[in-house]
Parts: C-alpha cells; structure tokens; sequence
C-alpha cells in the first residue's frame, strides 16, 4: 500500500547511505550550541540555491540553538530550536563546514 502523497510503500526501508551518515556523526559535536553566524562565502561556479533568500536564512537562524540531527534519506536534517529544521543534501562534494577552514 502506498501513502497518498509518497511512492514509498508502507513496509519499505529507505537504504542505508552510510556517506550521509558518517556525514551526521561528523558534525555532531555541534550539538547544543548556538548558530553565532551565516556566511554565504562567494563561489565562482553556479551557486547553490538557497530558499529563502539570503538575509531571511540568515535572519532565521542566528541565534537558534542546535537541538539534534536526523536523517532523511541522503538528506542531514539539523533540528533547531523554535520549531525550525535546516535540510541540506551533500551533493558530491560532501563538504559542510561548521567552523572556519584551516
């Protein structure tokens, strides 16, 4: 039997995607603390898309608390306080940074 608005069937497991994983146990140190900042670094190649805009992601997340971290298929989701969840997906690269680079 499927949902009505997904195709997955009720008694199906999502397939483990141990990158993503390894991805969320990377960065859960992160735990607990606050977001102090949100930089949009400049990229030289087509950027990321990023709903909202820019200063409303930003708006929304500094200061939030850093409640948990789930996953949803290959997507890291990051439970923030306020009800707010932030969804990001690896893509290729798999890089998320949670502090300045070296």
């Amino acid at each position: 039997m499927l949902y009505n608005l997904g195709c997955i069937p009720k008694d199906t497991d999502v397939p483990e995607l141990p990158e993503v994983e390894t991805m969320k146990r990377g960065i859960s140190e992160v735990v607990g603390g606050k977001i102090a900042s949100v930089i949009f670094p400049p990229c030289k190649l087509q950027p990321i898309s990023v709903a909202p805009n820019h200063s409303t992601f930003r708006r929304r997340l500094k200061g939030r608390t850093i409640r948990g971290l789930g996953r949803l298929g290959k997507r890291v989701l990051v439970h923030l306080s306020g009800d707010f969840t932030l969804i990001f997906e690896p893509r290729m690269t798999g890089l998320v940074l949670v502090a300045s680079p070296p």
